[in-house]
């Protein structure tokens, strides 16, 4: 019997200044794909570059997860918002993020949880920017309507 084989993925880089939610820097350590708050719903620039540091450090594949701009609900309240301003919103937080990963010589693996269509934003033609998304669900779907890469991912 073959041993089970998972890739795990976790958000990261959720915190303030001084104030971190989790030890990012040890939990770096036991994970795959590392899912990095871009600012909006939490996470600042000191953050971001030390959350891309330690994932160098690990050898973890990094992930933007842009979110809508809601920092006192977390990025969970419902918002409207025209399909224009929304990807708008969610390229300026992938790009920051890129510019920490250009910082430390990283490359962006996916984005999870924003507009599947930012992935081809960030993708180049040597490298395909995934979306991280629900298997078996519009995310998918999604995903290959418009011939990006998908990665099955599950939240809790």
């Amino acid at each position: 019997m073959s041993p089970l084989k998972a890739t795990v993925n976790c958000d990261m880089g959720e915190g303030f200044s001084l104030y971190t939610i989790s030890d990012d820097e040890v939990l770096m350590k036991t994970i795959h794909l590392a899912n990095i708050a871009c600012g909006f719903h939490t996470s600042d620039f000191a953050i971001m570059n030390k959350t891309v540091q330690w994932a160098k450090e690990n050898s973890v594949l990094v992930g933007a997860h842009p979110s809508l701009p809601d920092r006192q609900g977390f990025g969970r309240r419902e918002m409207i918002m025209k399909p224009e301003e929304l990807i708008s919103c969610f390229v300026y937080q992938v790009g920051a993020l890129c510019g920490f990963l250009q910082r430390h010589d990283l490359v962006l693996n996916h984005v999870t949880r924003a507009a599947v269509s930012v992935c081809k934003k960030f993708s180049t033609v040597d490298h395909q920017v995934a979306f991280l998304g629900l298997a078996g669900t519009v995310h998918q779907r999604a995903a290959k309507d418009i011939d990006v890469k998908f990665i099955p991912g599950s939240y809790s």
